[in-house]
């Protein structure tokens, strides 16, 4: 996909305003002792018109040692660090957008229109949401990972099809699942452990990710490393290539989804109007946003103190909503608090009344109507021109 058109925003909020995109486009996830020295190699490539930072955290005193960054950016989103280093790169020609927040909580429109996506998160579980996502919008990613200790570097490539090796078909029994770090969650977010891994291990595997970046973008598939693994010990200069192989029993479904984009905006669209665009009827039809939650309450866990009802997508939670105005104490959405998917008895009349901005969608945002159990994907319309932090 060969992306040639506007984008709208402010710079100040992480978007590069009205700036033609000419070239493709790659989402980065994760700005960290890979993220970091891989965009600014990503940003010289003539190839690419567009780069997307995905990343929650601030930088620490401690990523100055390990990470591209200045003595300056403590305390700063790392997004923001990175974009102001690669606009400075090429700034009549590239466009940077910048999302401080988990991949998974990026509208899905975005990772959609990207032409490639590149992990370099920390989190098995952060890998596994890259995985179905790139799957859901038929978007290949490369897979970047270090290991600290054993001065080990590793790349792979997945390209989405029914038939081929995703991420997840490496996790062959319970045991692969039970060992899974935390994972993200809407209501507590934890940082993933460091991998404590010198600077010099994560610009040797974000050079070995940044050829497999232009390989891709330039539609050279067979010399990529797709359906492959490059590992490289960096202590005894070996390097093992295996060839990732489909698991049959694999528990990911390998599903691509068919999209329908809307002309309507979250501000244009209302809850009862999405509902009826069930192909078999509203009756039974319920919304569903694929990885997140709808909360009705979050509840104190100082003073137990509850908020007004209220219904909310669980990643869209504003800072205001997860504090308690009564003793500044963190409130999260309990079990008996959230739905997975909202029907039309589920909510009164007057929510049903109101647009899909009031639950925290944004444009980009891909929901799904289920109807007799069959769902059909949506992306929403218009521009998202909010801040991002």
């Amino acid at each position: 996909m060969n992306s040639s058109h506007r984008l709208s925003g402010t710079a100040a909020n992480g978007f590069d305003r009205d700036l033609p995109v000419t070239g493709k486009s790659v989402l980065i996830a994760g700005a960290g002792n890979i993220g970091s020295p891989l965009v600014s190699v990503v940003a010289r490539m003539p190839e690419v018109g567009r780069i997307i930072l995905a990343d929650p955290d601030r930088y620490s005193a401690d990523n100055c040692r390990t990470q591209d960054i200045r003595a300056s950016d403590v305390g700063k989103f790392k997004v923001a660090a990175a974009a102001r280093e690669i606009r400075a790169i090429r700034p009549a020609e590239l466009v940077v957008d910048t999302y401080p927040m988990i991949v998974e909580a990026v509208p899905l429109g975005v990772l959609r229109h990207a032409d490639l996506i590149v992990g370099c998160v920390d989190s098995r579980s952060g890998r596994l949401a890259i995985n179905e996502l790139s799957w859901r919008v038929n978007r290949p990613w490369i897979d970047t990972s270090v290991s600290g200790p054993d001065l080990l570097s590793r790349v792979s490539v997945y390209m989405p099809s029914a038939n081929r090796v995703c991420y997840e078909c490496r996790f062959t029994d319970a045991a692969d699942y039970a060992a899974l770090d935390t994972v993200y969650s809407c209501f507590a977010p934890t940082e993933s452990p460091a991998t404590n891994a010198p600077s010099e291990l994560g610009m040797l595997t974000a050079s070995i990710a940044a050829f497999q970046v232009r390989l891709m973008l330039q539609g050279k598939y067979e010399q990529a490393l797709v359906g492959r693994q490059l590992l490289l010990d960096a202590r005894s200069h070996q390097q093992i290539l295996g060839r990732l192989t489909p698991n049959p029993d694999c528990k990911f479904d390998h599903k691509i989804w068919d999209i329908q984009t809307l002309a309507q905006s979250p501000d244009e669209i209302s809850i009862a109007d999405t509902l009826a665009l069930a192909p078999r009827g509203t009756a039974n039809s319920a919304l569903r946003m694929d990885g997140q939650a709808f909360v009705n309450r979050v509840t104190c866990i100082g003073c137990g103190e509850p908020s007004r009802r209220a219904w909310r997508l669980s990643a869209r939670l504003s800072p205001r909503q997860k504090i308690c105005p009564g003793c500044g104490d963190s409130r999260y959405a309990t079990g008996m608090d959230t739905e997975n998917e909202m029907t039309g008895a589920l909510i009164s009349e007057a929510w049903r009344k109101k647009k899909l901005s009031s639950l925290g969608f944004r444009p980009g945002d891909v929901f799904s109507v289920v109807s007799a159990g069959v769902p059909v994907h949506f992306e929403l319309g218009g521009h998202d021109d909010r801040s991002r932090i």
